[in-house]
């Protein structure tokens, strides 16, 4: 499975842009992998409710590595 990274956004742009981007990116995803403290961010908060409201899979990471290893 492909994984978008926001931190790939360029440097400078105005935090309202790199959201929107982000929010865009996250719109074409199957799933959202939640890391450890994941609450604690802003972004985090914005995207995981953004992928619910969207109906986007929304698990911490560990869910997803534990599918990923039933795949093989």
């Amino acid at each position: 499975f492909p994984v978008t990274i926001g931190s790939q956004f360029p440097v400078g742009m105005e935090p309202t842009e790199t959201m929107l981007a982000d929010l865009r990116m996250l719109s074409e995803c199957d799933g959202v992998a939640l890391l450890d403290g994941w609450g604690k961010s802003r972004g985090a908060q914005c995207e995981t409710y953004f992928a619910n409201f969207i109906g986007i899979g929304v698990a911490g990471w560990r869910a997803f590595v534990d599918v990923m290893q039933e795949i093989k």
